[in-house]
């Protein structure tokens, strides 16, 4: 049975290097978005973790 298809391409050197512009774009953009959601959940810990240790003051819940 036949899941996919494969397609072999045969750039020239001005293609390549539109290829390999637009490769390095596209990693940029993907590594500062992670970098940015990799802040974000370290910044969301950080407050949880401020919110917890500030309603710690020895006081109990009822």
């Amino acid at each position: 049975m036949l899941l996919n298809y494969q397609y072999r391409a045969y750039p020239n050197t001005n293609q390549k290097l539109e290829l390999n512009y637009w490769l390095r774009v596209c990693r940029y953009w993907y590594n500062k978005q992670l970098g940015d959601r990799f802040d974000w959940v370290h910044e969301l810990q950080y407050a949880r973790s401020a919110k917890v240790a500030s309603n710690t003051n020895g006081l109990s819940l009822p």
